[in-house]
């Protein structure tokens, strides 16, 4: 059996709506004692509070959802005129009863000018339930639509973030496998600090943030088991400031810079080869900064052209999903330097 739907959240009964036709109740009354003192107010007020509920309630429940489907205009058009019509003349008859028993002028009330004060009385209630009942409508597609969007978000950030290259898992499962032999003490540190990486990415990760000491660690694990890869071919200096203990900093934002500058490093061999990895503090900014030399000599091969890789695709929508325009990034090409900068605001 289907479940029963759901009422809309204004149509409710709650506490407040007691007091707020409580209200009206008293403030009927008040307005109807000035011509009709006695029971007769009192019947009058309850019997214009009981309308205005009938009204309210049965707009909230079958008229709303009505105006809300495009092929459902005509009906709504026409249910609004048949019920303005009929809760009126309802009304009218029993108010006008009212006033033949307890008035001794009420010959002086005729039908038709109660009839047209129900009316607008009723356009009132109607109009007022209408207005809110689009709203909470609005409302609540807002809400499903962030709803949505979130969980879009939540899983393209999970994929982005769970990303492992391959590459880099072959080279150095390929350099362990060489070392085994060679040097069995550096194959065995090698195999604990990218048990380390691993673990880091695994489980440390699912938060939406982590400490930027975990990060910088991350990236300090990853560049020595590359050094061991290079060898002295290549030197990289690393350099992180002193005061970046408390940040916090999304998973997994640093690294793609990283990995590019390692993908990309030069092979010279009658000059250095290098990376710098830059990490400092300033002004509310994470400012990160890795730069490597690289062997592209084509002057037309513009930073733009050399920033495509699938990393830094990534990386730059990572930053639009998570820190929107509380993030910049940079890439700068000149001569045989590559650098690519990024400004991260706390989150």
């Amino acid at each position: 059996m289907a479940k029963s739907q759901t009422a809309p959240v204004y149509l409710q009964l709650k506490f407040y709506h007691v007091l707020i036709w409580l209200l009206f109740f008293l403030l009927s009354f008040r307005y109807f004692t000035i011509a009709s003192p006695g029971l007769a107010a009192w019947l009058i007020a309850l019997l214009t509070t009981a309308f205005g509920i009938i009204t309210f309630y049965i707009s909230g429940f079958y008229l709303v959802p009505l105006i809300t489907g495009v092929r459902k205009r005509l009906l709504f058009i026409t249910s609004v005129i048949l019920f303005l019509a009929g809760i009126s003349f309802f009304r009218t008859i029993l108010e006008l009863a009212v006033y033949r028993l307890f008035l001794k002028d009420s010959k002086i009330l005729y039908f038709m000018g109660l009839f047209w004060y129900s009316v607008f009385l009723t356009c009132f209630i109607l109009l007022f339930a209408i207005v809110i009942g689009l709203s909470e409508n609005s409302y609540r597609e807002r809400e499903k639509m962030n709803a949505i969007l979130n969980e879009k978000l939540s899983t393209e950030l999970t994929y982005l973030k769970n990303q492992v290259h391959p590459h880099f898992l072959f080279n150095i499962h390929n350099t362990i496998f060489f070392l085994i032999s060679e040097n069995p003490g550096l194959a065995s540190e090698m195999l604990l600090k990218l048990s380390d990486l691993m673990r880091y990415q695994l489980y440390e990760c699912e938060a939406k943030t982590v400490p930027l000491e975990k990060e910088l660690l991350n990236i300090s694990n990853y560049i020595s088991l590359e050094k061991v890869r290079l060898g002295s071919k290549v030197n990289v200096d690393i350099d992180f400031a002193t005061d970046l203990a408390n940040i916090q900093i999304a998973p997994f934002m640093l690294m793609p810079l990283v990995e590019n500058a390692v993908k990309h490093i030069s092979h010279f061999s009658d000059r250095p080869n290098y990376i710098r990895i830059n990490a400092g503090f300033e002004n509310n900014y994470l400012n990160f900064t890795v730069i490597n030399s690289c062997e592209i000599e084509d002057e037309q091969l513009n930073e733009k052209e050399f920033s495509k890789g699938i990393g830094l695709q990534n990386l730059q929508r990572r930053l639009n999903l998570i820190y929107g325009d509380k993030s910049e990034i940079n890439f700068t090409r000149l001569n045989n330097l590559f650098t690519a900068n990024i400004k991260l605001q706390l989150l």
